[in-house]
């Protein structure tokens, strides 16, 4: 739900498996929350060497949703930082990202 929930309002190719809770490193991209709402900060993306690190503030809705996951998400005994993870509790990757979006995408025959 928070996959499609995101991809509703914000494109990001796959992107998304990158981002992480917290800005531990130079050239990460992250979420933090700003006046209620979170922003997305983008530093590393296709074309960030050209344009540089860019902030997309999500909507209150969007913002609402992922409050309660992300309370869920620090109850969990996890290994790693990234916003989404995977069955096993791993980081979730891009390529995991890909197959998720192709399976909720994808009309059954």
């Amino acid at each position: 739900y928070i996959i499609l929930r995101f991809y509703s309002e914000v494109v990001l190719r796959n992107t998304l498996a990158t981002v992480e809770m917290d800005s531990r490193g130079k050239q990460n991209n992250f979420i933090k929350r700003s006046k209620g709402r979170f922003v997305l900060v983008m530093r590393t993306f296709k074309a960030s060497d050209k344009i540089g690190e860019r902030e997309i503030e999500l909507s209150a809705a969007l913002s609402r949703v992922l409050v309660p996951y992300i309370k869920y998400r620090s109850k969990l005994d996890l290994k790693h930082n990234y916003l989404l993870s995977n069955s096993t509790g791993n980081r979730l990757t891009a390529a995991g990202l890909g197959k998720i979006l192709r399976k909720l995408s994808l009309a059954k025959k």
